[in-house]
């Protein structure tokens, strides 16, 4: 889990500090600042790594390894540029594949092959967003909760999917659903079982609202 650090850079009439960050062997910066909120700048080191040594004293006089809560945590997101440009990244990546108006008529086929594969690579995109994020700083309680969810509804829609039943329906049009239900339901052994299908398909589906 990455470190998250706070202080204040201090300016006088001769110089300007700011906190010294790690490097690696070739002097790339180990450290991310994220952001300043009302004079206060946050830094994340990724986890394992330390701070170097000495600091200025007018850093240390303010430095401060802390454990945001989700209020500032959503802050700093909404205020650090790095975040902003995963965001951007994942639109990106998104338009790489699919224009607005293509998503949109996704949305409208909701359940055919070309919407499960929309939304298939939306979901990777976020994810590598996400992952990117978590680089920077812990998830929110909120968030964290909202990812157990996401990956619980994929997981099911996956899941689904698989279910023979489901594949054949949902490439039928209304009348040969019709006529499948007329040939196929004749008892009530096999309309529990139809019932089970439509209920899993309408589990999936409603999860989308």
């Amino acid at each position: 889990m990455p470190q998250i650090y706070s202080y204040q850079k201090v300016t006088d009439a001769i110089t300007s500090y700011w906190l010294r960050l790690p490097v690696d062997e070739n002097h790339h910066s180990l450290g991310t600042e994220l952001a300043t909120i009302d004079g206060v700048t946050y830094v994340s080191l990724p986890d394992g790594v330390d701070l170097p040594t000495p600091q200025a004293a007018e850093i240390t006089a303010s430095l401060q390894l802390i454990s945001p809560d989700d209020a500032l945590k959503a802050a700093i997101k909404a205020a650090s540029p790095h975040y902003q440009l995963i965001n951007a990244r994942v639109i990106e990546q998104i338009r790489s594949r699919y224009s607005v108006d293509e998503e949109i008529k996704a949305l409208r086929l909701a359940g055919s092959a070309e919407a499960i594969a929309w939304a298939d690579w939306v979901d990777d995109c976020r994810a590598w967003g996400r992952a990117e994020g978590l680089k920077l700083m812990a998830a929110s309680t909120a968030e964290t909760a909202s990812l157990v969810v996401q990956d619980l509804n994929k997981a099911d829609a996956l899941a689904a999917r698989t279910r023979a039943k489901l594949v054949a329906l949902k490439n039928m049009s209304p009348d040969q659903v019709e006529t499948w239900c007329g040939a196929n339901i004749t008892n009530l052994a096999q309309a529990r079982d139809a019932l089970t299908t439509l209920s899993v398909a309408v589990g999936i589906l409603s999860r989308r609202l």
